[in-house]
């Protein structure tokens, strides 16, 4: 009968000891997260391609920014000259149309420069960090 007290006692601290481990990982798991999730983030943005990616996002998005800013540039220029009233509409629509889409494009660019964790760290020195628009013309500031 001992015997059988012993195997049977044996055999509860093993299932909580087994419980016990499962359980814990599970909670470890948990309290490690926030690093494992810095962690995986680091490892996904450090490789070639990511970086190569970014880098390109960034001068491709500031290029058409600035696109963007010439040909509203060029349109008021021609709402300058006489033209009939059917043109001057067109133009007006066109500039309030690449208005928005620059309006659109700065903020992508500043959100991902913002990004330091990730997209952010990969925009080169030559570009601005942030982009505005004052008195209807892109404005560059570095910090």
């Amino acid at each position: 009968m001992g015997l059988i007290l012993k195997l049977f006692g044996g055999l509860i601290i093993g299932a909580a000891l087994i419980f016990g481990l499962v359980v814990g990982g599970y909670y470890i798991r948990w309290g490690v997260a926030p690093w494992m999730g810095r962690l995986e983030v680091q490892e996904q943005t450090h490789t070639g391609a990511y970086m190569q990616q970014s880098y390109n996002y960034f001068y491709s998005m500031y290029n058409i920014i600035k696109s963007y800013q010439t040909t509203i540039d060029t349109q008021e220029e021609l709402l300058k000259e006489p033209c009939s009233e059917d043109m001057r509409e067109t133009l007006q629509i066109n500039i309030v149309g690449i208005k928005g889409q620059r309006a659109y494009s700065i903020s992508e660019y500043n959100s991902r420069s913002a990004a330091e964790w990730t997209t952010g760290q990969f925009r080169d020195w030559s570009l601005p960090y942030r982009l505005a628009v004052v008195n209807g013309t892109l404005a560059e500031y570095d910090n």
